[in-house]
C-alpha cells in the first residue's frame, strides 16, 4: 500500500462545507479534531469514528486516515505530543468539557507562551479522559450491517427508522 501523503499544516480553526472530503493522509504528531458544530467522520480503513458537537476524535501519530463532513462543520484541529494512554487504543472519540474546548481554542493563540501552556494542560487532561470505545464503527461483512452503516456513512446526522 502506498504511503499516505502528508498534508499541509492542518492546525487551526476550520469551517468545512457539507460534502468536504479530506483524502487519506498521516501526521507525524498526534491529531485532535474537536467539533464545535456539525459532524466529523474520520476513517482509518479498519473502521470509522463519528463526532458531533462537543466531542473530539484522537488520531495517533503516523496513522493513515481520511475525514468527511456530511454537513457544514466547524472544527478545531491540533497536533499534540503523543499520549500513550490514547494511542494504545488507536483512533478514539472523546467527550469534551468546557475546559478542554477552551484550552483547545487557546492552543491556537498567536502568543507562543499561551499556546505552549494551553497545549500542555490539554495533553494532561486528555491523558485522564476515558475514551468512548463504543463510538467506533468497524467495517463488517454481514449484508444488513453493510446497508445500515452505508446509510450512516452517507448522512450521519439524519434520523432514519429500521432498515
Amino acid at each position: 500500500m502506498a504511503k499516505p501523503r502528508p498534508v499541509p499544516n492542518p492546525v487551526g480553526r476550520r469551517l468545512h462545507p457539507a460534502g468536504v472530503r479530506i483524502d487519506r493522509h498521516a501526521h507525524d504528531r498526534a491529531q485532535l479534531t474537536l467539533v464545535l458544530s456539525g459532524i466529523s467522520r474520520i476513517s482509518d480503513g479498519q473502521g470509522w469514528w463519528l463526532a458531533a458537537r462537543d466531542r473530539a476524535i484522537w488520531v495517533p501519530p503516523g496513522l493513515a486516515h481520511e475525514a468527511r463532513y456530511s454537513e457544514t462543520s466547524e472544527i478545531v484541529v491540533l497536533e499534540l505530543d503523543d499520549i500513550a494512554e490514547l494511542s494504545a487504543i488507536g483512533c478514539c472519540c472523546i467527550d469534551t468539557t468546557a475546559l478542554i474546548r477552551e484550552l483547545a481554542c487557546a492552543g491556537l493563540e498567536a502568543d507562543a507562551a499561551t499556546r505552549r501552556l494551553s497545549l500542555q494542560l490539554l495533553g494532561h487532561l486528555l491523558s485522564r479522559q476515558t475514551p468512548d470505545l463504543h463510538a467506533a464503527i468497524r467495517h463488517g461483512s454481514d449484508p444488513r450491517l453493510v446497508r445500515a452503516t452505508a446509510l450512516l456513512v452517507a448522512e450521519p446526522g439524519r434520523e432514519v427508522g429500521p432498515v
